[in-house]
């Protein structure tokens, strides 16, 4: 079948070409008669019937150009003195009536362009002839070729073809007739052969139908087409011939050529009729597309309108959810699509997002399908989504938005819960009421506890991700009103805690971190009270009294009380992560000291925590390495506290050493022990015989490590750690004991070196070298302090 048709076009175009080149050679005799023959003979293969249409254009084409050369050699007969009237009725002389008529248009042209005639007396012959071609492609092609022929010959504003007789008008008149037949003829198209399959017919359709687009392009491109003119003339004709023809294609493109070809200003003119036509098309076109071109048109204008057309559009989008047969995946993109025209157009009006959200739940509901599609659940996430990036918390001002959210599976509550609650942290807007914060808890549910709808557990990383997002969320909670801010402390407490072991491991520090902050306030507020009943408040509150304006009320609420509620909360997850409670209870006696006002209570919760944190690294931890990392964490966190008396500090700080003694490695105990030695220097509680006795407990397990060279290091770090207590005046560090540890060291060094090992500990040497430099610096610029250290 193609080779029938490669070879009927050649053929064709050899003729036309044989016969182009005869018409030629007569001119050039001036024997026009001839060549008119010729001209006619070579427009006889465009009556053929053989060549599909993506053929036909090819050969039609190259008639085109031919048809160019016999149009210029046309004027230049006029500047001979030939009348292109005389020209014009001879050529209507051809016997076939494709020839005729293309010669008619082409001397037509010329006619117009030597102005021996009206623009719009030859336009209305032109279109008189041309009917009597009814084949479709045939037909099509004859009235294509006028239309390029004549595109720059239309009288129109400002133009030489202008006059009191001919203006704009006519041309309009002229394209909406020929439009019309042509619509006419390409429908008919999908009659011509029984033998064609459907999908052969609509193919050949497609491929013709920019032939009927040249008119609109036609219409927009005449400079005196007024809003007016499109108002009355020109839309409404296009309208008529479209719903008409109850034709799918001519539906589908024709319209989106409107839509996409003139001004947007001409559209946001005559919407109502615009919108009332597109809602009268064929049920079957792709109205989803149609609408969505119209939308982003209108968005670009709308703004520009007094009058608000969000709700003329809305009503005849309604109009077409009843009337076509879309399927609800295109509803929802069309509302999707609305949604963004609503928020880029009209940002303030809620009501309008949340009648969409309305419309959309009806839809979900008239579809009565039990599952939604996976692209309905994308759209809905979309249409969820959308208002979040510009409303924020005003969503939660939406009743329809939880109503639409419901009808989403657990996996796309999910993903929609956790686009919220980073819109939410985004706004950085503070959650202050009991309302606000309810509502925001019923939209992120799915975030804070399991469901029966979930088949499988999400990915680790998601997991995380949300549950994360969800502990910056808990950050936002604050009312100025102590005793508002502990109930809506309260309040997420609850959920936390329902929410499960996994999650708490995430959030429970977020809410921890919040009572801090809460027992802060707390005791800024009782400090300000205090100071104010007093009468005479301290330089450090004065200037704060009086920026703080009124003195704010004491709450309720104690600091003991939310002490106690973090000691519960802890004792919780103590199993599961031990890690993450050992550094909250740690933590927490740090609030504890900061707070601390000789509260015997506070004490005791202090004391607690931190006998807790030593009995979670003895009992709950095992790597060797977290047992590290906890036990400096608590000795570290022991030697900056002050809210102890002695005896009490003492207990716990000899049972942090006791513990440092109890690492599995040797290394792990010396260095741990080196850092538990700042327990012991501590200007409240300074204790010169633990610290000998932890300094002692070092040199010996340092000494019995040394079987591996390099824990050499562990020599020199007890080293730094002398001369940094020399030089801050610890009296139980002396000169004495620093030499003697330089003398260990060098010792070590040489029986190092004697066995060949002292590459291996090249880095310890080096490290020990620049100590050595370092004391010789300080020796020579305080020379009384450091006499009596040896440095060689």
């Amino acid at each position: 079948m193609e080779a029938d048709q490669e070879r009927y076009l050649e053929e064709a175009v050899t003729v036309v070409r044989e016969q182009a080149y005869f018409m030629k050679q007569n001119l050039d005799q001036n024997s026009l008669r001839e060549a008119l023959k010729h001209s006619s003979n070579m427009l006889q293969e465009l009556r053929t019937d053989l060549l599909s249409p993506r053929n036909y254009f090819s050969l039609y084409m190259t008639v085109f150009d031919e048809l160019i050369f016999l149009e210029s050699h046309f004027l230049e007969e006029r500047k001979n003195g030939r009348k292109m009237a005389d020209l014009y009725e001879s050529v209507q002389h051809a016997s076939h009536i494709i020839p005729r008529l293309y010669l008619m248009i082409t001397v037509g042209s010329a006619y117009i362009k030597t102005k021996e005639a009206k623009a719009s007396y030859v336009l209305k012959d032109l279109l008189d002839m041309v009917k009597g071609v009814q084949h479709p492609i045939r037909g099509l092609f004859l009235r294509f070729y006028m239309l390029k022929t004549m595109k720059d010959l239309l009288p129109d504003r400002d133009n030489e073809f202008e006059d009191d007789e001919n203006d704009v008008t006519d041309s309009i008149e002229f394209i909406l007739r020929n439009f019309k037949e042509m619509n006419r003829l390409w429908i008919r198209l999908q009659y011509m052969s029984s033998q064609k399959d459907d999908y052969k017919k609509e193919e050949e359709r497609e491929e013709l139908k920019t032939t009927v687009g040249e008119n609109i392009e036609r219409l927009r491109n005449l400079e005196g087409l007024t809003a007016d003119l499109y108002q009355k003339q020109v839309l409404p004709n296009i309208l008529e011939t479209l719903i008409v023809c109850e034709d799918v294609m001519s539906h589908q493109f024709l319209i989106e050529c409107v839509i996409n070809s003139f001004p947007d200003e001409y559209h946001l003119l005559t919407l109502q009729p615009l919108l009332e036509g597109i809602s009268k098309l064929h049920k079957d076109v792709d109205i989803k597309t149609t609408i969505i071109t119209l939308l982003d048109r209108l968005s670009e204008v709308a703004g520009t309108s007094e009058v608000s057309i969000f709700k003329v559009v809305q009503k005849y989008v309604e109009e077409v959810f009843i009337r076509f047969n879309s399927k609800i995946e295109s509803n929802l993109v069309i509302q999707v699509s609305l949604l963004n025209f609503a928020i880029k157009c009209y940002p303030g009006e809620l009501e309008y997002i949340n009648s969409i959200l309305e419309s959309s739940v009806n839809l979900i509901k008239k579809s009565r399908l039990e599952k939604l599609s996976p692209e309905s659940m994308r759209l809905l996430v979309k249409l969820l989504s959308i208002p979040l990036d510009t409303l924020s918390l005003k969503i939660l001002e939406m009743p329809q938005y939880p109503q639409l959210l419901k009808y989403m599976a657990y996996g796309g509550r999910r993903t929609v819960s956790l686009r919220i609650v980073k819109a939410v942290f985004k706004s950085k807007r503070k959650l202050d009421n009991q309302d606000i914060i309810n509502q925001l808890l019923s939209f992120i549910e799915p975030l804070l506890k399991d469901d029966e709808e979930m088949e499988e557990e999400p990915e680790s990383y998601e997991f995380e991700e949300e549950q994360q997002s969800v502990s910056k969320l808990i950050h936002l909670i604050y009312n100025e009103d102590l005793d508002v801010y502990y109930e809506l402390l309260q309040l997420i407490k609850k959920e936390i805690t329902q929410g499960g072991e996994k999650r708490m491991r995430y959030t429970l520090p977020s809410f921890i971190f919040n009572l801090f902050k809460y027992i802060y306030l707390l005791d800024d507020c009782i400090s300000l009270n205090s100071k104010a009943e007093a009468g005479s408040p301290t330089d450090v509150y004065e200037e704060e009294v009086e920026d703080l304006g009124p003195i704010p009320k004491l709450p309720s609420v104690t600091i003991p009380k939310v002490f106690n509620q973090i000691n519960e909360l802890l004792q919780e997850i103590t199993t599961p992560y031990p890690d993450i409670t050992l550094r909250l209870y740690c933590q927490a006696a740090q609030v504890i000291d900061r707070v601390y006002n000789k509260e015997e209570q506070l004490e005791e919760f202090a004391y607690d925590f931190i006998s807790d944190s030593l009995t979670v690294f003895q009992d709950e931890l095992s790597d060797s390495d977290e047992k590290l990392r906890a036990i400096k964490l608590i000795v570290s966190t022991l030697s900056h506290l002050e809210c102890f008396d002695q005896q009490n500090y003492e207990t716990l700080s000899d049972n942090a050493a006791q513990y440092c003694n109890k690492l599995l490695k040797k290394p792990d105990q010396c260095d741990s022990l080196i850092v538990a030695s700042h327990m012991f220097v501590h200007k409240k509680y300074e204790n010169g015989e633990s610290l000998r006795k932890c300094f002692a407990r070092c040199l010996k397990i340092a000494n019995s490590a040394m079987k591996d060279p390099e824990n050499l290091s562990l020599l020199i770090r007890i080293l730094n750690k002398y001369i940094n207590y020399f030089m801050t005046g610890v009296e139980q560090i002396t000169a004495g004991d620093i030499n003697k540890l330089i003398e260990l060291i060098n010792e070590h060094i040489k029986q190092i070196t004697e066995d060949g090992k002292r590459d291996k500990v090249k880095a310890c040497i080096k490290f020990f070298e620049n100590t050595i430099e370092a004391l010789r610096k300080k020796k020579k610029e305080n020379q009384a302090t450091f006499e009596n250290i040896i440095v060689e």
